[in-house]
């Protein structure tokens, strides 16, 4: 829904809102990932956690295509006209965004984050070297997707906002030249 006025036959403000639903998010907060030397310093180690917030997420066969996750967001612009001239500005997606609330769970490492050492990559020299991929490579990375789930509680997330500014130059009829830069 949206809706314009032009004021003195130069200036034209516009104005629109736009309902926002949500699928699917897939959030995440306080996560981390260092590798680094171990103490002995020839091998490597990595500190690994996450916090994943998902909404909607379907943790069975059954998909839910209608979800609760609504939000509302608002688009604004002008363009005054002035001796050939033609300045236009916008802001998009201007509101708080989509709310998700439709089946919110936490994902943290079972183990609470995990840190394990990189088999097969060693330090040498002062040099990194790779080794032939060993088993514990799956394991490690099997052990980081090893997550806990619990409920969690509804949260925002922002629509980016835009902002678009433009100038129209138009020095005879039918031709135009134009400058527009989003930022």
């Amino acid at each position: 829904l949206g809706g314009g006025y032009t004021f003195f036959d130069r200036l034209t403000v516009a104005a629109k809102v736009k309902l926002l639903e949500g699928y699917f998010d897939l959030h995440t907060t306080d996560s981390y990932l260092k590798i680094y030397k171990a103490a002995d310093m020839t091998s490597l180690k990595a500190d690994v956690y996450y916090n994943l917030l998902t909404s909607s997420l379907a943790e069975d066969e059954n998909i839910d295509l209608f979800p609760r996750n609504f939000g509302i967001a608002f688009d604004f612009g002008a363009k005054y006209e002035w001796n050939g001239f033609e300045f236009s500005a916008s802001i998009l997606d201007v509101g708080k965004g989509i709310h998700w609330k439709d089946n919110v769970k936490n994902r943290v490492p079972a183990d609470g984050g995990s840190t394990f050492d990189i088999p097969g990559i060693h330090v040498s020299d002062g040099k990194l070297v790779v080794d032939t991929m060993s088993a514990d490579y799956r394991d490690s990375f099997e052990r980081l997707l090893d997550f806990e789930t619990t409920d969690g509680e509804d949260y925002w997330t922002t629509l980016p906002r835009k902002l678009n500014l433009g100038v129209m130059y138009s020095p005879v009829d039918k031709i135009k030249l134009f400058f527009f830069e989003p930022i």
